[in-house]
């Protein structure tokens, strides 16, 4: 090697094991690096250090050795950076090759590889990618302020593909972090792409900017296994932000298939074709705590392959605590087995809120569905050949469903040949409130359980007729021969004259080949429907037998119409003597916990600004509730307080809404508020 000028510097690279480019000759830049390359081979150093002033260079005319680390003036001798492999970061300059050549460094090593702050141009290859990174225990980290932004194409692309693209070989333990992924508005790229590999982390990466889907499809992050027998497994996508990714059905945030569990969390995706898509096979899977907004498909969608089985391929997966506003088809869809739906917000969507089209084994609970323009909770006739193509043995449980444009929670049998029937499904203790196409409905189902649901004022309004709290029929030539129990359910209108949920419970058989037997409605309340609490006319099918116990009923109208052949005893057809008060009128009132009516109505419009007072009892245990509602309007408020006073809520003048106060023990405190 050449001698430096200052001894005391070639002290110090020799004990670093590190030569200096700069001291060694050649004709070219790149000659220089080869040299310096060469000599650290032959003397056993370790690396080769490349000065600012020998920026930029053509990767592809230096021969390096995974043996002789590059390092740059002002990097860092731990990580492999890509700069100091010739990556240019100025956005201007092809960088793949650069980027290649220390992802390979990297891999040899074990070292981290590193993208310092700026913008990496590459360009699509024949294989169908820009970058490849195929290695076991492969660590990727972009600095903030970090962008690989791919070149321009109208051919398919992955921009970073992690894996092998030929599917030979299955890589594991990769990690990637941090930085941006910008598509170049280019048409079909899948921005990164996970291949057949196993234990793969993706977090906090920014994915953007594309052009739109071709002939292909778009994706921010697409995970993929080699075959059934051959999957991905353990990919973690999390705290990425996916944008701009226009288009219909095939512009997806995060899309995956052949996988075994995979956990999407905490993600953030926006103006996406779905948020969340789990195609073909797929197995135990996590979505949770991501945000998705803008959505011109599904905002969360599973679906079986094409020819597939929902309940084989998608089976045991958590859809969890996301948030989905604004999906322009469903906010949630899913086929599958063993699916848990729960604690999701899923609001404004042009569809359904969530929606089932095969459905087994599954759980859909502590959901908020509201402002949607169809049903807010959907289980659809099937539409799969599938042995068992109904839906079965699903629980529906404590859901909040409100102000959605159809019937708050719908079960359609019928399946796909139309003679499967929705088999052995629970509706538990949802609360179902201002559904435009009436509270729960329910097709062709056996052995139904709807228990412990409360149904206020389904309809809002706002589609024409009136609508039933609970709605059972049997419409196809089938028989649901096991039985349905209607049991302590709440179901109350208030709203006064127009379209209103008229009746509490309506059951039907308008097929002629239907049958529906073994029918129990007891213990419900369904006070204030001002038709009927019950209704079970004439059946054009069979409908045998049916018992009515121990309801209460509404006291306009009829409070129950049945046969001659239906059974029961002790309902109570009066109103006032459970839960609902009359109207307070114009007035300041005080209410006493278990003296007065937990519902309390202002239906008067009001002419001064009036208090409602709840008393601090003794009477009051923990959870006590009242519900103060105010449906006269009039340009003056109402103040729900307590006896000291202080203010719980106030509803503002000329407001029709609700305020819920609970005592916690010690005060009545706010629970609820809403406008009606």
């Amino acid at each position: 090697m050449p001698i430096p000028s200052v001894p005391s510097q070639l002290a110090t690279i020799l004990a670093a094991k590190t030569y200096n480019a700069a001291w060694f000759a050649g004709a070219t830049i790149e000659a220089q690096i080869t040299n310096a390359i060469a000599a650290a081979v032959l003397d056993g150093a370790i690396a080769v250090y490349i000065p600012a002033n020998m920026f930029p260079y053509d990767t592809s005319l230096v021969t390096f050795n995974n043996n002789v680390q590059m390092v740059r003036e002002g990097g860092d001798l731990d990580v492999c950076d890509v700069r100091a492999y010739g990556a240019n970061n100025g956005g201007l300059l092809e960088s793949r090759l650069g980027i290649q050549a220390a992802a390979t460094a990297a891999i040899a090593s074990g070292r981290k590889l590193y993208f310092p702050t700026g913008t990496y141009l590459v360009s699509r290859q024949s294989d169908g990618t820009a970058l490849t990174f195929a290695g076991n225990n492969l660590q990727i980290e972009l600095a903030q302020g970090a962008t690989i932004k791919l070149n321009t194409t109208t051919s398919a692309c992955h921009v970073v593909f992690l894996g092998d693209p030929t599917n030979t070989i299955q890589y594991s333990n990769i990690k990637m972090t941090g930085g941006k992924i910008n598509g170049n508005a280019s048409t079909d790229p899948k921005l990164i792409r996970v291949g057949w590999t196993k234990n793969v982390e993706i977090r906090s990466v920014e994915c953007s900017n594309v052009g739109g889907a071709g002939s292909a499809s778009t994706a921010g992050v697409s995970i993929a296994g080699k075959d059934s027998s051959n999957r991905t497994s353990e990919v973690l996508v999390a705290d990425c932000y996916i944008h701009d990714l226009p288009g219909t059905l095939v512009c997806d945030g995060i899309i995956a298939t052949l996988t075994n569990r995979t956990i999407i969390r905490n993600n953030r995706l926006v103006t996406t074709g779905r948020a969340v898509f789990l195609q073909g096979v797929n197995t135990g899977c996590v979505i949770e705590g991501n945000t998705g907004s803008g959505q011109t498909d599904n905002g969360i969608r599973l679906s079986a392959a094409s020819g597939g089985t929902a309940t084989a391929d998608l089976k045991d997966h958590v859809i969890a605590n996301n948030s989905i506003n604004g999906a322009a088809v469903d906010g949630i869809r899913i086929d599958g087995s063993r699916v848990i739906v729960s604690g999701n917000t899923v609001a404004s969507c042009a569809g359904r809120g969530i929606k089932a089209d095969i459905a087994q084994d599954c759980v859909i609970t502590g959901n908020v569905v509201s402002d949607c323009s169809n049903e807010g909770i959907f289980l659809a006739k099937a539409g799969l050949t599938e042995n068992d193509g109904k839906h079965s043995r699903n629980s529906i449980a404590n859901n909040i469903v409100r102000n959605n444009n159809g019937t708050g929670i719908r079960i359609q049998g019928g399946g796909f040949s139309g003679t499967d029937v929705a088999f052995g499904n629970i509706v538990q203790g949802n609360y179902v409130y201002g559904n435009a196409g009436g509270g729960l409905e329910f097709e062709c189902n056996d052995n139904l359980q709807v228990i412990g649901n409360t149904l206020e004022e389904n309809t809002n309004g706002a589609s024409s007729g009136d609508k039933q709290g609970i709605y059972v029929d049997v419409d196809l030539g089938v028989t649901c021969d096991h039985g349905v129990m209607i049991r302590n359910n709440k179901a109350w209108d208030l709203r006064g004259a127009g379209n209103r949920q008229i009746r509490g419970c309506r059951i039907l058989v308008t097929h002629a080949s239907g049958v529906l037997k073994n029918v129990v409605i007891e213990d419900n309340d369904f006070t204030n429907c001002p038709t009927n609490g019950i209704q079970v006319p004439a059946a054009t099918g069979t409908l045998d037998p049916v018992r009515i116990d121990r309801n209460q009923v509404a006291n306009g109208g009829t409070p129950i119409i049945a046969r001659s052949t239906d059974a029961g005893t002790g309902n109570i057809g009066a109103i006032g003597l459970k839960d609902v008060s009359g109207d307070r009128g114009d007035a300041n009132v005080t209410i006493f916990a278990t003296v007065n009516e937990p519902i309390q109505y202002f239906s008067t419009a009001l002419t001064a600004n009036r208090t409602c007072t709840i008393t601090n009892t003794s009477n009051a245990t923990v959870g006590t509730r009242f519900r103060i509602v105010r449906t006269g309007l009039g340009a003056f408020t109402l103040t729900v307080q307590d006896s000291t006073p202080t203010t719980i809520k106030v509803i503002p003048n000329a407001t029709a809404a609700f305020v819920e106060a609970v005592w916690n023990g010690s005060n009545w405190v706010l629970a609820a508020y809403g406008t009606l």
